[in-house]
Parts: structure tokens; C-alpha cells; sequence
């Protein structure tokens, strides 16, 4: 019975834990595939999102990326008229038809509801059982199927945050080539006023 308890403490860590990351992956997914703002304010923006996004439970994260990142149509906010800074704005979003979409919602969101049945109620789901042994048999029987079941609809989170990863650091080295210094150079002359014209005394 003691090895057993023991077993059940080692398979809700690793449950708890595969849940922390999880969430970290979901916090990461939702900050850096919409970032938008002025480029003076671009840091303060990232460390208000940031904070704002610690607070979130894992609930609200799964509906963030399935509203902002699972959809083509979702609206980005259009830039103000009176421009004085040089204002990015990026989203990374994938496109599901109806069937893949519910089916992505579904297994988020059964796995979120996973996370609170063992927050909350796991001790209490078996707490029926006449026989400690059994009990703790069904209880270790029971986290080992749920992990597996959540680790397999964890597979597409992972995939999307290794497209993120990949997009951002394509961007980066774009930006950072000769090609994307010359496309910068570019834009700031089509934006930028005609210069005086001088005439000669």
C-alpha cells in the first residue's frame, strides 16, 4: 500500500507538471502570435501583455488561441491615420475548416476540463472504495490513461508552437539580410515627406 501511494503522489506530479507546460506553451502561443503597437512602446507593450497574460487561467488561454489563432477571419486592428512612429503589427493564425476547428476546440478544451476534474476531484472520484489497494490501483489506472489521452491532443499545441518558432526566426533573418535592411529603407522613403524645394536667390 505505501509503494503504492507513493505511485499515486509520482503520476499526479507528473500530470501537474505536463499540465505547467501545457499552459507555459499556451501563454507563449497567444503573446508572441499577436503583437501589435509602436515600435518607441514595443517593449512596454510586450511586458503589459506579459503580465497580463500570467493571470490567465488555462481556460481563457485555450479560448484566446482558438478565437485568434485558429481562424482566417478573425479582425486585426487597423493602423490609426495620423501615423508618427513606424507601427508593427503581426498575428500568426492557421486556417481549419468547421470539422478540423471543433474537433482542435474539443480536445483543448477536454483537456482543460481534465486538469480541473484532477485539481479538484480526482481524491474525491474514488473515494467510494472499500479497499485501499483497489482504490489506489484504480487511481494510478486512472492517471495513466488521462496523461496518455492528454499528452496525444497535446501533439498539434507543440506543432503549432514549433511553426511559430520557425516563422519568427525566418522574419528575423530577413529582417536582419540585406534584402529586408533595403525593404526598410524603401518604406520609410514612400512615408516620408517630400523635402523642401529651394530656390535661388
Amino acid at each position: 500500500p505505501d509503494k503504492l501511494k507513493e505511485e499515486v503522489y509520482q503520476k499526479v506530479g507528473r500530470y501537474v507538471l505536463f499540465f505547467q507546460k501545457m499552459e507555459m506553451t499556451l501563454k507563449y502561443i497567444v503573446l508572441n502570435c499577436n503583437l501589435s503597437g509602436y515600435a518607441k512602446e514595443f517593449t512596454q507593450i510586450l511586458g503589459a501583455n506579459y503580465q497580463k497574460i500570467q493571470k490567465q487561467t488555462m481556460g481563457n488561454l485555450v479560448k484566446q488561441f482558438l478565437k485568434k489563432n485558429l481562424t482566417e477571419h478573425y479582425d486585426v486592428p487597423e493602423a490609426p491615420d495620423d501615423l508618427d512612429d513606424v507601427l508593427f503589427s503581426m498575428r500568426i493564425a492557421i486556417g481549419l475548416d468547421e470539422i478540423q476547428f471543433q474537433k482542435i476546440k474539443q480536445d483543448l478544451e477536454s483537456v482543460v476540463a481534465g486538469r480541473n476534474e484532477l485539481v479538484h476531484h480526482v481524491m474525491s472520484k474514488f473515494g467510494q472504495e472499500a479497499d485501499e489497494v483497489k482504490r489506489r490501483y484504480s487511481i494510478i489506472q486512472y492517471l495513466d490513461q488521462q496523461y496518455d489521452d492528454a499528452k496525444a491532443k497535446d501533439v498539434f499545441l507543440q506543432s503549432f508552437l514549433k511553426t511559430i518558432q520557425k516563422v519568427k526566426k525566418d522574419y528575423s533573418d530577413f529582417l536582419l539580410s540585406e534584402k529586408g535592411e533595403w525593404l526598410f529603407k524603401a518604406m520609410f522613403l514612400q512615408i516620408s515627406p517630400p523635402c523642401p524645394k529651394f530656390e535661388k536667390n
